[in-house]
């Protein structure tokens, strides 16, 4: 009956109330609690209601003042304890019976919660039979003053047993609120979430930290649905765990989204275990773990797994994930796909010239202009670098529509990677190049799909740029050759394979002066290959750098050799530098280490440098240059005359010597232009004080022409080819002989 009447006053009644209540339901000493500044009446125990003789409903929701037992100085110390929160200790008699009543009263308060308001504790201790034995005492005291002091000591004692009792009394009931204090501070302090649903899924119970997660206060949670803040998505899958916790018993621990009041989503470990009520009816008790920073970090390596964290789009490893599953659907419905790889035109220069923060807005721009161009079910990612892919997926089971399709899609590409760029304020212009192959479930594995269409943008790279290139078989007979010349190249610079001819250069009266050292390749199977068939590769690949350090070295040694001997030692030697190893930042270091190495005489070398080395960065030019200069090397422009020289350059850089391109010297007899134009190099030569050599000299009148002309120093086939050092010091041995005209030059080239 006192829980039935308990539940039915306290609806909000917590678990550590219902202790309380439990505790002194089974008192033997008068307890009542009251609330409110009314000091309303919320809960008796049995021996309350024996003391006032009144039932419990006859009690509950009555204000204390109306009871008999409650005098004015006991009222008074209730408002004292209400408005302090102090324990206060009262003693009251009460005349309302025939005989006086003497009665304790310890009112301590309780404190309150979200819910419920500042309560106070009563605790009644009956006094009578104390008092009416000390004034039986104080009677016999009066009576005879004999038993005066045993008497005293009596009351004492008595008096004493009151107080042992009373303070035995509040010790008990401060022990039972620390208790209680404990527990609902950790029950409410919990950094989760706890609550207890019935057996249809309803909250009964939840903790403070629970009310925080769903987003609203205990009292609006009570009662409630706890699936009205499942998320949506997670909805059927919480519905069927629930039943086989609450049906079944099993315990489970899963991850689930909820959503509070305001609409947010979180992420949150549950752990449902069943439970059984004081009614024998089914609970489930639920701890909300939020795992949302978790969940955030795990999708954030993901992220970072499978997307580019520049431009946001997928990665390598995502786009051969997806497509192999176009690849795989293909197979299944022969339907056709394609890849495009984009390759962005000039792309380097701008991030050497402007760096890589304005670089690096171009790739975000053009993924974001990429993206735009494909449909949804298409993937665009970012392999690195400047470099693109598009797949198309779904695309016509007829080869020919396929291939229209994808030409489409790449011509739209190109258009809007054309259309200009604003980069940091500044208006950029680029293109791009596209390299693009077709698929349909073929057995060709996902790298060679995409070797394929890079093969295909370099195709379109090489023969112009800004355009797209289906993929051909024969490009990849190409790149078979490539890779072989490639590993080819490699093994011969570590094998050595590589010897120097030399072609002579000789002075107008015949006599040997000097030879440029021209490198071959002494091929173990192929034989000798020319410099045209591998040196354009190796300075596409900068292995021309290593055969470059190779001629610097080998040269350096002949030039010794050439030292020891009076007969060769007067004699220059001129090597080719590329413009990939001027460009190289510790050009000037290397040639220095060289020299000192092999201690050569650093006039007798010349350095032959062509016009696109010279002039890419004129600073750096000058500034190698005259470093190098300054330690006596002699520095030539090789094929002068076919470059776009600027002469205020030119007037300014310490030149030695410029060597007219055999181009000016094939037709010189018979085309007047190209006359003039070596005319005009010559006297170039003379009014700036730098030597002029002709170079592909093959006939004794062209000779004769240059000679007219003030050119005094030739190389050509007239004198000797290319050969090996031995040819060349049989030369050095030989004297001059004089070489006969073949007729007079023509008047009009004169």
């Amino acid at each position: 009956m006192v829980a039935e009447q308990k539940n039915t006053i306290h609806v909000a009644t917590s678990p550590l109330r219902i202790s309380w209540y439990s505790i002194a339901d089974v008192s033997p000493l008068p307890m009542a609690e009251v609330s409110g500044a009314g000091h309303i009446v919320r809960y008796v125990n049995s021996a309350f209601c024996l003391l006032t003789a009144r039932s419990q409903d006859a009690l509950l929701g009555q204000p204390f003042s109306g009871l008999a037992l409650a005098g004015a100085e006991c009222m008074i110390s209730l408002d004292r304890v209400y408005e302090s929160g102090q324990a206060v200790t009262h003693t009251g008699e009460d005349h309302s019976g025939v005989d006086p009543v003497y009665r304790s009263y310890s009112m301590w308060p309780v404190p309150a919660t979200e819910d419920d308001p500042q309560k106070i504790i009563i605790l009644v201790t009956d006094a009578t039979s104390l008092q009416q034995e000390a004034v039986a005492m104080n009677q016999a005291l009066m009576i005879g003053s004999v038993r005066q002091h045993e008497l005293t000591e009596e009351s004492q004692r008595l008096l004493e047993r009151l107080q042992a009792e009373m303070l035995v009394s509040k010790q008990a009931h401060e022990a039972l609120i620390g208790s209680q204090k404990r527990y609902l501070d950790l029950y409410e302090s919990a950094p989760i979430g706890y609550l207890t649903l019935d057996a249809n899924g309803f909250i009964e119970e939840i903790n403070m930290n629970g009310t925080v997660l769903l987003g609203e206060t205990r009292t609006q949670l009570l009662g409630r649905r706890f699936d009205r803040f499942v998320a949506p998505e997670d909805l059927k899958r919480y519905g069927l765990l629930f039943k086989r916790v609450a049906r079944q018993g099993r315990r489970h621990t899963f991850d689930l989204a909820l959503r509070r009041a305001n609409g947010s989503v979180f992420y949150t470990q549950l752990d449902c275990v069943r439970a059984v009520g004081e009614n024998m009816n089914p609970l489930v008790r639920i701890t909300v773990v939020d795992i949302t920073k978790r969940k955030r970090a795990e999708t954030e390596i993901e992220h970072l797994a499978f997307y580019d964290s520049l431009t946001q789009l997928p990665n390598r490893r995502f786009l051969l994930g997806r497509l192999q599953a176009a690849v795989t659907a293909c197979s299944r419905t022969s339907r056709h796909g394609a890849i495009l790889f984009i390759d962005l035109d000039g792309f380097k220069n701008l991030n050497d010239t402007q760096g890589h923060f304005i670089g690096d807005l171009l790739l975000q721009q053009v993924a974001l202009r990429l993206s735009a161009c494909v449909r949804g079910g298409d993937t665009v990612a970012r392999l690195g670098g400047d470099e693109f892919v598009v797949m198309l997926a779904d695309l016509s089971k007829h080869l020919v529509e396929a291939s229209t399709q994808t030409q489409r899609v790449g011509e739209k590409l190109l258009k809007t990677l054309s259309e200009p760029y604003l980069l940091a304020g500044s208006e950029y212009r680029t293109s791009g190049s596209i390299g693009t192959t077709l698929f349909n479930g073929d057995q060709v594995s996902l790298e060679d799909l995409l070797k394929r269409a890079d093969l295909a943008v370099y195709s379109a790279k090489t023969t112009g740029r800004n355009r797209l290139c289906f993929f051909d078989p024969k490009m990849q007979a190409a790149a078979t050759t490539r890779a072989l010349l490639d590993s080819d190249l490699r093994r011969a610079l570590k094998e050595r394979q590589f010897v120097l001819f030399y072609q002579p250069q000789v002075d107008a009266e015949g006599r040997l002066t000097g030879a440029e050292a021209l490198v071959r390749w002494q091929h173990p199977t192929r034989g000798l290959i020319a410099p045209a068939e591998f040196i354009p590769f190796a300075e596409e690949t900068g292995l021309i750098e290593f055969i470059g350090e190779w001629v610097l070295e080998s040269a350096c040694s002949q030039l010794v050799a050439w030292g020891a001997n009076s007969t060769t030692a007067h004699l220059r030697l001129s090597i080719n530098v590329s413009a990939h190893e001027f460009c190289h930042p510790e050009f000037v270091s290397r040639m220095m280490i060289a020299i000192d190495r092999f201690g050569i005489d650093p006039r007798k070398l010349m350095l032959e440098l062509t016009e696109s080395a010279m002039f890419t960065t004129v600073d750096e030019t000058f500034a190698k240059m005259n470093a190098l200069k300054a330690r006596g090397l002699r520095f030539a422009i090789d094929d002068f005359g076919i470059g776009y020289s600027s002469l205020s350059y030119l007037k300014n850089m310490p030149l030695d010597q410029l060597k007219l391109d055999r181009s000016f010297i094939v037709d010189v007899l018979t085309n007047p232009n190209d006359a003039a134009i070596a005319r005009t190099i010559i006297a170039l030569g003379h009014s700036l004080d730098i030597d002029v050599i002709a170079e592909g000299v093959e006939t004794e009148g062209q000779r004769r022409f240059l000679t007219l002309h003030g050119c005094h120093a030739y190389q050509g086939f007239l004198f000797g080819l290319p050969g090996p050092v031995e040819n060349l010091l049989r030369m050095a041995r030989t004297k001059p002989v004089a070489r006969t005209g073949h007729g007079p030059i023509p008047a009009q080239i004169q």
